[in-house]
């Protein structure tokens, strides 16, 4: 029988058909994948492989058999990874004339249309739904990092603890190692026996904090939902039968708690119970590295002994890059024993530049990139491996089909083993006698011009990323940008509501949808009435609990007098706009942000910047329908769980990206600039001291070069600043086996 939503023709041939556009152009195991719809399923995809096709075409397919699209359920772990995903799903759907309606999400609808969100969203969905088991109401406020950070501070002072001899930090570290670890309080002395009692104590206190003030932060939208779920089979009940098909992408990154959590909605035993039921997780354990944020990788690669008769495929068909850099890849990812062996390969068959530069400083590796640059993309013209270049320089040129080095020049300065890996590298190291030496003999690092060029012309440098390990690292580079007029933008990892008047905002909106959130409240309230310090603010939110605490008359008129207001205000408006236009008003918060920033330009900016809250509200107002209430309870989630990749300030300008190893996974981009491979920052040196601290280090190397399409550069540099000092730091031992270069040099 068709289903409803197949909407022309209607016999069962053409349904065959449509079930076969939709699985086309996938290779042998990609629909392998795709047609595993029944039991567990576990899908070794490598880099580039195509696991966002594999994922958004089994959702299709599975509507295509007839499954209600409301009994899928997939959890990915950034909301671009899941827009991106509901925008391929539906447009693969349209084309084969299966028409899913829009249904607003505050409607909650679970019939017609697939979720496909993050593991946060639905944890916020669950806790709006099910939070009266926990006694936590459905207008929770979600908390964020600089707040944790005040709760803390203010227990720390309560039990008379200077910052001095604990980090607010590390206890908000031990915290969140907790509740990973899918641990209350009352359990927490089941984690490492490292910490000390006091961090005991602190979590107790913090976790009480939390619950009086209605309030949850984002490691517990993972762990709530898991005790709601654990402690009440009625509810397990209902979301085992509200989703038959669990999907979950970059499932090497899941932590624990994520873990216990899918587990409980998708259990062994109902798998093997009901057949039509499946669960269907797809990652790449060599691009596992977000331990720091405890993801264990143990999970994807004992999935098997979890879900025992685990049906399992290897995607290693790249189509991303060049097979040189798919290569050197699986010689980087060789360092680790414990892995899921891949062997990827590619079709491509483009002449791919691989290249290694030892630079002298820090300053000379900038500006190597800008001359590589200038080669690739403003010259039009890739840097000529063929061409013979001057004798300080040894080049290397891959054969397109055998990879066997050809050797165009010969230097004393190197000595480098013939092996297929090694011999991909075009090894770059300017002499005494190039440019860079100042007529003293002495090396002047600001002496190389680029000549001037019309960057912001130059279309392709959005397909240019520099990666780096450490934020850090960033700073020379943007140095050379910035003096050379090169746009870029550098993903800091910096959330939108870091700007301290989006906070301001975003704590009012907060308190007004949640009455008992006092951390929002204690926000803005010393912002907006004149004279209220720590200790007033304190007494004004005991006043708040017991109305018979002694607070000054004035104060305690102040206060009734902004909350009255407040709700006036809630009652006057029917759009999110209006209503917070007519909040900075009547709080006087506008006539605070004058004062605070008198100079107009400054002013004029964080006025600009508040336009971008309009902006992210808009869409909730043209919902007509939508209570008030939903529509500033909807905002206020998917703002808290935005990220700065996502709120990136859009313009025409193309721009190269800095940004880190870690916060490049899941991007691939034409050129590929991966800065300061060398010990101490790729491996990191915490990695040392750290147990698989290492093996990380190896995957995150990794995810680095398999980012590249066409053009890889491994740069380091003789001796670099850190941390005020002059670091000599070694060539990486990730890459030494292959590059294998003694450098000699007269000075």
């Amino acid at each position: 029988m068709l289903h409803p939503l197949i909407t022309e023709p209607s016999n069962l041939d053409i349904f065959t058909e449509t079930q076969h556009k939709i699985i086309e152009n996938l290779n042998d195991r990609q629909r392998e994948a795709v047609l595993s719809t029944t039991g567990s399923n576990l899908i070794i995809a490598g880099a580039g492989s195509g696991k966002t096709a594999v994922l958004t075409r089994r959702v299709a397919y599975l509507i295509s058999q007839g499954i209600t699209p409301g009994q899928i359920l997939c959890l990915t772990f950034t909301n671009k990874a899941a827009a991106e995903m509901n925008k391929r799903v539906r447009s693969l759907l349209d084309s084969v004339q299966i028409n899913l309606p829009y249904i607003a999400p505050w409607q909650q609808d679970y019939l017609q249309n697939p979720l496909l969100c993050t593991f946060h969203s639905l944890g916020v969905r669950i806790l709006r739904e099910f939070g009266d088991k926990i006694d936590l109401k459905k207008e929770f406020s979600i908390l964020d990092s600089d707040d944790q950070k005040k709760i803390v501070r203010q227990i720390l002072k309560e039990l008379n603890i200077s910052e001095k001899n604990l980090q607010p930090s590390l206890a908000i570290y031990f915290i969140s190692q907790c509740k990973q670890a899918s641990l209350v309080s009352s359990e927490s002395n089941k984690i490492s026996k490292d910490f000390l009692p006091i961090f005991h104590q602190i979590y107790a206190k913090y976790e009480s904090q939390l619950k009086k003030s209605q309030i949850v932060d984002f490691d517990d939208l993972i762990l709530l939902p898991y005790i709601i779920l654990s402690q009440n089979q009625d509810i397990r009940q209902i979301l085992y039968d509200r989703w038959h098909h669990l999907m979950v992408d970059e499932f090497q990154d899941t932590n624990p708690a994520q873990f216990e959590l899918i587990r409980l909605l998708m259990p062994l035993e109902g798998l093997r119970l009901e057949k039509e039921k499946s669960l269907f997780v797809v990652g790449d354990d060599a691009q596992s590295i977000y331990g720091f944020r405890g993801s264990k990788i143990e999970i994807i690669l004992n999935f098997q002994d979890e879900y025992p008769g685990t049906k399992e495929v290897v995607l290693n068909q790249n189509y991303r890059s060049v097979q040189p850099i798919l290569d050197l890849a699986e010689k980087v990812i060789a360092h680790n024993p414990n892995q899921k062996k891949k062997d990827l390969f590619t079709n491509n068959r483009e002449v791919v530049d691989v290249h290694y530069y030892v630079a002298r400083n820090d300053r000379d590796e900038a500006e190597f990139i800008l001359r590589k640059l200038q080669e690739l993309y403003i010259n039009e013209q890739k840097a000529d491996i063929k061409k013979v270049k001057s004798s300080s320089e040894l080049i290397f040129e891959a054969d397109e089909n055998s990879y066997i080095t050809k050797d165009y020049t010969k230097s004393k300065d190197f000595v480098k083993k013939k092996d297929p890996i090694s011999s991909m590298f075009d090894i770059y190291l300017e002499s005494d006698d190039n440019f860079g030496i100042s007529r003293t003999g002495l090396y002047d690092p600001y002496s190389w011009q680029v000549p001037e060029i019309k960057w912001k012309e130059i279309k392709k440098l959005d397909e240019v990323v520099i990666l780096y390990r450490t934020h850090s690292q960033s700073r020379s580079i943007e140095e050379v940008l910035l003096k050379h007029n090169v746009p870029y933008k550098l993903v800091s990892g910096t959330r939108f509501l870091d700007r301290k008047e989006i906070k301001d905002i975003i704590a009012m909106l907060k308190f007004l949808a949640n009455g008992s959130d006092r951390v929002s409240m204690g926000r803005f309230l010393p912002l907006i009435m004149d004279g209220v310090g720590p200790k007033t603010l304190g007494k004004m939110i005991a006043y708040l609990d017991d109305f018979d605490y002694p607070l000054a008359p004035k104060y305690a008129q102040m206060l009734m007098d902004l909350i009255e207001k407040m709700q006036r205000c809630w009652t006057t408006n029917s759009t999110l706009i209006e209503l917070t236009k007519e909040l900075l008003t009547i709080t006087g918060y506008m006539k605070y942000l004058k004062s605070e920033y008198p100079v107009k330009d400054e002013f004029e900016a964080r006025v600009e910047n508040i336009g971008e809250i309009y902006s992210l509200m808009f869409p909730f107002d043209e919902d007509k329908e939508m209570p008030l209430t939903e529509k500033l309870n909807q905002f206020l989630a998917a703002v808290m769980l935005m990220s700065s990749l996502e709120m990136d300030e859009a313009d025409d300008v193309p721009k190269i990206s800095l940004m880190s190893l870690h916060q490049s996974k899941g991007l691939e981009y034409e050129t590929v600039f991966l800065v300061g491979v060398e010990d101490g920052l790729l491996p990191h040196q915490n990695s040392f001291f750290e147990v698989g601290g290492m093996e990380e280090e190896v995957r995150l190397a990794y995810v680095g070069v398999t980012r590249a399409k066409k053009h890889l550069y491994l740069t380091s540099a003789e001796s670099r600043i850190q941390f005020g000092q002059i670091k000599a730091n070694p060539i990486s031992r990730i890459f030494r086996p292959f590059l294998d270069v003694q450098v000699k040099r007269t000075r």
